[in-house]
């Protein structure tokens, strides 16, 4: 079933965990939507590419908090531990971990990444029921891709680094961290 699934989307504006009725970005969101525990941010340059005012991330993992630590790369512009948003698959809803704003040099528009993390060491160590979830998450985001948002969704495992998955979207993103 996850091999046909496809995404037909609509403009319809609904209230979600990040998001009120009009599409607008609530002012605050509750960290239990996002995680089950505060991360302490301590690179001022990680601050202050946090969506969050406080120098605190909702995590859940401890890959999470290493994914945390590891936004201090020059071409984000912003990021954050996504909260609940539900995207419905054929297993249930899934939930990806990170949202990103990636600037590109020579590029007036910005491009999104969806980070899911996953703390193992292969990805063929992931289980057939999360890596179907992620499969139909994938089918979603090249949905979004063929309306013209340039949005991006990756995988990111334990032993592979931030800067290594910003270059495999696109290699001129080079790694330099603050």
């Amino acid at each position: 079933m996850v091999n046909k699934i496809s995404y037909e989307l609509r403009e319809i504006r609904v209230e979600t965990a990040l998001t009120d009725q009009s599409g607008a970005l609530l002012k605050t969101i509750p960290a239990s939507l996002c995680g089950v525990e505060l991360h302490d941010v301590t690179n001022p340059a990680v601050q202050e590419r946090s969506l969050y005012e406080n120098p605190v991330m909702p995590v859940d993992s401890q890959i999470e908090r290493r994914t945390v630590d590891e936004s201090n790369q020059q071409q984000i512009t912003v990021f954050a531990k996504l909260p609940k948003i539900n995207i419905p698959t054929p297993l249930g809803n899934y939930n990806p971990d990170f949202g990103y704003v990636i600037a590109q040099n020579g590029r007036a528009q910005s491009l999104y990444l969806v980070l899911e993390t996953k703390g193992y060491d292969n990805p063929q160590d992931i289980p057939q029921r999360e890596q179907w979830k992620m499969d139909s998450a994938r089918q979603f985001f090249q949905a979004l891709q063929r309306q013209g948002i340039e949005v991006h969704f990756k995988t990111h495992i334990n032993h592979t680094s931030l800067a290594q998955t910003l270059h495999q979207i696109d290699p001129s993103l080079t790694a330099t961290p603050r």
